[in-house]
């Protein structure tokens, strides 16, 4: 496939789904050219639609971009793509992960043959068509340095935590602030319900109380997640929600630190995410 190069800053984006396909836009609105590849040729078609060009592979991304945003689905994607794109990129390619993996599979990978950083991102996809993420970003100095304009066209606060993996390792720690206060807020709910206290009710009371939280105030962000994700209602989408909390209990486990209340909210939420999916659908 033949990509026509412009005077724009260039970057490439690997993984056009929920969060990847508003961040690539939100660079093409930035100023930036930015080349894309996702398996999926809808996908691909829809960022061209928003100003992207459109590529057959990582290596073609690779071919005309010094930094590249990976936002696919696991580790195992994330390591096979990154070689795919080093064996085709500039030795000074940057790779900006923005999957939320374990701190070990961002530090094996630094002898790639291009740098690589860890950027895992907060803000939703909401926070990803605005521009207003909030980056937790760790790698080599010289190599987040390069990543300045980059940051700064996706994410309205960056924060720049360490070497390699501490980016992936605070996106952990938050993604278990985050999923277990939503599952105690949904036990909440069900404990309101059991004496006739409408759910929508008990939220708003939360807000004005100890018992407010992001999740309180964005109530219904999860059951937007659930209700749209594309294996919704399957085995599959709850083992994509609940991936983050075990990967909380390997990195406790190998960092030796004890975790209980992370060991019970990766059995938990697959159970609840499973309740509360048939709880929309039966509304």
């Amino acid at each position: 496939m033949e990509v026509v190069m412009s005077d724009s800053p260039r970057a490439g984006f690997i993984g056009l789904g929920n969060i990847g396909a508003p961040m690539a836009a939100t660079l093409v609105r930035a100023g930036f050219e930015v080349r894309v590849y996702d398996v999926r040729p809808g996908a691909v078609a829809a960022a061209e639609r928003e100003g992207a060009v459109a590529t057959d592979g990582p290596a073609a991304v690779a071919a005309g971009c010094d930094l590249i945003g990976l936002a696919v689905l696991d580790d195992t994607q994330v390591t096979e793509v990154t070689r795919e794109i080093a064996a085709a990129a500039r030795p000074e390619t940057v790779v900006i992960v923005h999957s939320t993996v374990l701190p070990r599979t961002v530090t094996a990978l630094q002898d790639s043959g291009v740098r690589v950083v860890d950027a895992p991102v907060s803000g939703g996809d909401m926070g990803a068509a605005a521009g207003t993420l909030t980056v937790m970003a760790g790698g080599e100095p010289e190599a987040l340095a390069r990543c300045e304009a980059y940051f700064a066209a996706i994410g309205e606060r960056v924060e720049l935590l360490g070497p390699p993996g501490a980016g992936a390792a605070a996106k952990l720690s938050l993604q278990l602030m985050t999923y277990a206060n939503h599952l105690v807020a949904l036990e909440a709910v069900t404990l309101a319900a059991a004496h006739d206290i409408a759910e929508d009710r008990l939220i708003d009371l939360a807000t004005a109380t100890t018992g407010d939280s992001w999740t309180v105030r964005n109530w219904g962000f999860f059951d937007r997640l659930l209700r749209d994700h594309r294996d919704a209602g399957t085995e599959a989408a709850y083992r994509y929600f609940g991936k983050d909390l075990f990967d909380v209990v390997l990195v406790a486990r190998e960092a030796g630190v004890s975790l209980p209340l992370a060991g019970l909210a990766s059995q938990a939420l697959a159970p609840a995410f499973r309740e509360r999916y048939r709880d929309l659908t039966d509304r």
